[in-house]
């Protein structure tokens, strides 16, 4: 027998243990009917826009019927919430993976999670017509969103069970009336029960350029071998000790014990001692470290460990700050700073040229975004972006910003919209990476939008997904998303957790 993937949301059951008698079921409603919608997780490896047209169609199977609108919120908290998610996510409906509870729901509400919408990631979905189609399954766990229970009848959107996808396919009259029930439909709209393809939404997915997400082969491939010289398998930012781990990279002549790899480092520095003060020389940050590091050769694999001898960080690297923070990259979080590329929030803090991984790429950057669903990176610079695709320059890149009310970011961070959302002094702005363009009505103020954030901050980064940090000088600055405030306790010193600066006693040698 042919089984098909199920809603999770449990049937509403009568009190005298019988189902309802009615085949749509009207569980509850929301007290307007202008409700916002985000997706805050998307899924790994369907195309972003892709995803974003997909579930604003399927709000329109029900905005059609009903006088209900949806749209994406600008800055506050979403009445629904989308994610793609796995196994067990905390909200005590536990997804089983591929093949059985596909998705759910939560009804209308007072609760944070009320109206929100998750998805099995593990599901083989798909926009088309092999696999669960998404399309389908969003309408059905939407109209659960906006208060509608399960369906007993045949051929309803809202039945428990996800036929195979109908290219045709529409709302059934069960559905149209359940919904009706719950919010009235505009008496001079004429009813459209079928939704057409929209190739763009306007404030989200003409942003950041998304379109190409790799599914069997990741962008950062050519990057792992160079990148990992500077990171290491089982470093954390909580200080537990990386294992040895020999740099073979598949070639048993490459393996060096650490004996010989300081033989090999000693000789190195010796020959590129010249060249190294140089280079310092050639640095005009006053916050720079001292210490070896050895010349950058042609694959760029060379790096500095910024310990000394005791173990401990060395002295200098506790007062660095930021030009610029990306997390993600190659699953670490890395800090610009004059010519230099930091692995922070480590326990071994690295560093490395920033033209030994981005070729072609600046110093003294103003601002740098890492967007980690097409592993893209983009650096700014005066009125210039460059864009990365591994550790190579994309096509056509840099490319200059004219718009004139452009200014030169001193921090920038990927908003949960696609835009890039930069800040200069006291004013701030979303930057449409595909127009190179700034939305309308912007620059603004900070201080209207962001009160507590100081002005003119170095550099800034959406951290773990989670939070939005802000660095100042030594300092950083924790956001509250939703109130766009700063959060009790902050600000911090950079040192202490970013650099690993932890040792009360130093030695002389520091």
């Amino acid at each position: 027998m042919l089984v098909f993937p199920r809603c999770g949301v449990k049937d509403i059951i009568r009190r005298n243990g019988t189902s309802q008698h009615y085949n749509f079921q009207a569980v509850g409603k929301w007290n307007k009917n202008d409700l916002t919608w985000n997706v805050s997780r998307y899924h790994a490896y369907l195309d972003i826009d892709l995803q974003m047209e997909t579930i604003n169609k399927a709000f329109q199977y029900w905005s059609n019927v009903t006088n209900l609108t949806f749209r994406p919120p600008p800055l506050e908290e979403p009445d629904i919430d989308i994610q793609f998610i796995r196994e067990e996510h905390g909200d005590g409906n536990p997804f089983d993976g591929r093949g059985s509870n596909a998705a759910h729901a939560f009804f209308p509400g007072e609760s944070s999670i009320s109206g929100d919408a998750h998805f099995d990631e593990d599901e083989e979905w798909s926009l088309y017509q092999n696999g669960t189609n998404l399309l389908a399954v969003a309408v059905h766990e939407f109209g659960h969103s906006l208060g509608l229970g399960h369906s007993r009848s045949p051929g309803s959107v809202m039945s428990p069970f996800f036929e195979e996808f109908n290219e045709n396919f529409t709302l059934h009259a069960d559905d149209i009336k359940g919904i009706q029930s719950l919010y009235k439909n505009d008496p001079h709209m004429e009813i459209n029960n079928t939704v057409t393809s929209t190739s763009t939404i306007s404030s989200l997915t003409n942003s950041l350029n998304i379109s190409t997400i790799a599914v069997t082969s990741d962008p950062l491939e050519d990057l792992n071998g160079t990148i990992a010289e500077m990171t290491s398998e089982t470093s954390t930012a909580e200080g537990t000790k990386n294992s040895h781990r020999k740099r073979c990279h598949g070639n048993t002549k490459n393996c060096k014990s650490d004996k010989n790899r300081r033989k090999h480092n000693k000789k190195q520095k010796n020959k590129s001692k010249k060249v190294s003060k140089k280079s310092e020389r050639r640095n005009t940050g006053s916050d720079e470290v001292d210490g070896e590091y050895n010349q950058d050769n042609e694959n760029g694999t060379s790096y500095s460990l910024l310990r000394n001898e005791t173990g401990h960080v060395k002295k200098k690297i506790c007062h660095l700050k930021f030009d610029a923070v990306v997390d993600g990259l190659n699953n670490k979080t890395y800090a610009f700073r004059n010519e230099y590329i930091y692995e922070v929030a480590s326990f071994n803090i690295k560093r490395r040229k920033i033209r030994a991984l981005f070729r072609k790429a600046p110093a003294n950057v103003s601002s740098a975004v890492f967007h980690p669903a097409t592993k893209e990176l983009l650096i700014f610079k005066g009125k210039h972006i460059w864009k990365y695709n591994g550790k190579k320059l994309k096509k056509g890149y840099p490319k200059n910003i004219t718009d004139p009310r452009y200014r030169e970011p001193s921090a920038s961070v990927l908003w949960y919209t696609g835009l890039i959302l930069q800040f200069k002094d006291d004013m701030f702005w979303f930057l449409d990476e595909r127009t190179l363009t700034l939305s309308d009505g912007y620059p603004k103020f900070s201080g209207v939008y962001w009160p507590n954030l100081p002005l003119d901050v170095d550099a800034a980064v959406w951290y773990k997904q989670n939070n939005i940090y802000f660095f100042k000088d030594t300092n950083y600055y924790k956001l509250d998303i939703v109130t766009r405030s700063i959060e009790n306790g902050y600000p911090q010193e950079i040192a202490p957790y970013w650099l690993n600066c932890r040792n009360k006693k130093r030695s002389k040698k520091d």
